[in-house]
């Protein structure tokens, strides 16, 4: 299997499915190279932090485009052990929820319904010490954590 490049992955993603179907050969091509990570009985899982030119520390936030309701004994190890998960942030609506419960998997505490804002903050919370911790971490300053901060409070 050829391994996508940064341009074709981009191609990948911006193909009109309706329009063009993708090549199975492509898909699978692009699903089992980074920023994808294999875990059994999910889809579309992806280390944030191997995107290009993301901010985030690999390994610290994932995100799945499946549900985990039908995950396998050996994706909550996956989880649990492999990727070391210990949140899951569940931003789905409470139907979707309710219809597609997420698995019970040891040692890992579950956070349903809040806000994408919320869930990052509490994910690099612990690894940066908070929100601020995280800019700074950037190599923003002191003066340009003061503006952030102040153009968040406008936009919440």
């Amino acid at each position: 299997m050829v391994t996508p490049t940064e341009a074709d992955l981009l191609t990948l993603a911006q193909t009109d499915v309706y329009q063009q179907p993708v090549p199975p050969s492509s898909l699978l091509a692009a699903l089992s190279q980074p920023p994808f990570v294999h875990v059994p009985g999910t889809f579309n899982t992806r280390d944030l932090g191997l995107l290009t030119g993301s901010p985030i520390r690999p390994g610290l936030i994932y995100r799945s485009g499946g549900f985990l309701a039908g995950l396998s004994v050996s994706g909550k190890a996956a989880l649990a052990n492999t990727l070391r998960i210990k949140k899951i942030f569940d931003l789905r609506s409470v139907k979707e929820h309710e219809r597609q419960p997420d698995p019970e998997i040891d040692g890992v505490e579950r956070v349903l319904r809040i806000s994408c804002w919320e869930a990052f903050i509490r994910a690099v919370g612990s690894e940066y010490e908070g929100f601020e911790g995280y800019v700074r971490s950037l190599g923003f300053s002191e003066a340009d954590l003061v503006k952030i901060k102040g153009n968040l409070v406008l936009q919440v």
